[in-house]
């Protein structure tokens, strides 16, 4: 959901927990409306008011209490937070301090600011997407190894992959166009919250992901890939965000499909834009060198801008595909 000035939102979404909600930084009106789809009270609140807002709020039969921070706002069941108030304070301190890195780094030359509207909602072992039309965020949960919280992009879609789609990178390689300035690929906004991790927890901090062994990889990426394939396709939510990342970014980066091949699309995606060509031309002739094939019209329709030059080189050297690229190179 894009919310313009003097524009209005429905969001349909089940009020199992708390809901993170962002909004566009204009000197504009923006209305939300929020519909509970679970068998509890509608809740209906116009958020650019906020006595109306606290009167709705007042008026549910559903107990909602909200915390602030500077740049988000938590709604969610008073009886919740009230068990935790410690807990709710810090998971929506830390949030906001990954969400002003997010944006810091999307602040470099070439880098929209953000524009979106996003809201997270936790509900226990499950996703938001039944009844969202608009494609929202997930579950939210805490793992205790990691020094994050899990809405980075360690654990099923979160508050911070959402936010990440409201940034966008035209000159960068992995950015998708077609439907203006926000729409990227579900792998994107992952990176981006990488490197968010590392501003606020050190440099390295994301490489927590790489405890996933080759093996757990294979078995996600198995299942995400050649199991849908099969079946006709599936539906992305059944999966965790970094299975996602390890199937939508890296199959672009090493036939091996782990860990150093995400790790490479990260330094491209971090480092100076003079690198970025030079890295998609190395991946395509690394991955045509080692499937025999030309990978050139693959990476093309993945929208990764290979260079002319490298295209009729690798077109010239190897034959084209006759199938799925990903048959042999991903499923077994």
């Amino acid at each position: 959901v894009v919310l313009e000035s003097d524009g209005q939102g429905v969001l349909n979404a089940p009020m199992g927990g708390p809901i993170f909600l962002m909004t566009k930084a204009d000197t504009g009106t923006v209305t939300i409306t929020l519909h509970n789809v679970l068998p509890q009270p509608h809740f209906e609140a116009g958020v650019d008011d906020d006595a109306a807002f606290a009167s709705e709020l007042a008026a549910s039969t559903v107990p909602f209490a909200i915390m602030e921070e500077t740049d988000i706002l938590l709604l969610g069941h008073a009886a919740e937070i009230a068990a935790s108030p410690d807990g709710f304070e810090e998971v929506v301190t830390t949030l906001g301090d990954l969400w002003r890195a997010e944006k810091a780094f999307s602040s470099e030359p070439g880098w929209s600011a953000p524009h979106m509207f996003f809201f997270d909602l936790r509900v226990e072992g499950g996703g938001a997407h039944s009844g969202n039309p608009a494609y929202l965020s997930h579950a939210w949960e805490i793992r205790a190894t990691d020094p994050f919280w899990q809405t980075s992009f360690l654990g099923k879609w979160g508050f911070l992959h959402e936010a990440g789609h409201s940034f966008s990178n035209p000159g960068n390689p992995f950015f998708i166009s077609g439907s203006g300035t926000y729409t990227w690929r579900e792998g994107e906004p992952n990176l981006l919250n990488m490197a968010a991790v590392d501003a606020v927890f050190g440099d390295g901090s994301h490489e927590a992901w790489s405890g996933f062994s080759d093996a757990e990889r294979q078995t996600t990426r198995e299942a995400f890939v050649c199991d849908c394939l099969t079946a006709g396709g599936c539906d992305p939510t059944d999966f965790g965000t970094h299975q996602v990342v390890d199937f939508a970014m890296a199959i672009a980066d090493d036939p091996a499909i782990g860990w150093d091949g995400l790790a490479g699309v990260y330094a491209a995606f971090t480092t100076s834009p003079d690198n970025w060509q030079d890295h998609i031309d190395d991946l395509a002739q690394v991955l045509s060198d080692e499937t025999g094939q030309d990978f050139g019209p693959y990476m093309v329709a993945y929208q990764l801008p290979v260079s002319s030059s490298v295209l009729t080189a690798i077109d010239a050297a190897y034959p084209d595909w006759t199938g799925d690229p990903l048959a042999g190179l991903v499923c077994p």
